[in-house]
């Protein structure tokens, strides 16, 4: 690891590491990957995982990356409300059947 490098994220999710490292490379942004144990005494506040996926940048590239994390985290929020609007429109379709 260089002093120049900085935490970008961390995530116990293998999908959301493997999706946003991909991002980065099709972005050209160089990255390192470090996994860290997570203690038993504070797996509670990770959800019960073992382990933390933590990825640093280089700070010349943090913009950059910056921005491919918000769009990411943007793409996310919308496919999230998506997912919302349609169960709650099954909600009240059953509803409106019984």
């Amino acid at each position: 690891m260089d002093n120049n490098d900085i935490e970008l994220f961390c995530t116990t999710e293998q999908k959301t590491k493997d999706e946003l490292v991909s991002l980065l490379v099709k972005g050209g942004i160089s990255y390192l990957e470090k996994w860290e144990k997570i203690s038993i005494f504070k797996r509670r506040d990770y959800g019960g995982a073992k382990e933390l996926c933590v990825i640093y940048v280089n700070g010349n590239q943090k913009e950059k990356a910056l921005d491919i994390l918000r769009e990411y985290n943007a793409e996310k929020a919308a496919e999230n409300r998506r997912r919302a609007s349609a169960a709650k429109r099954r909600r009240e379709r059953k509803a409106e059947d019984e």
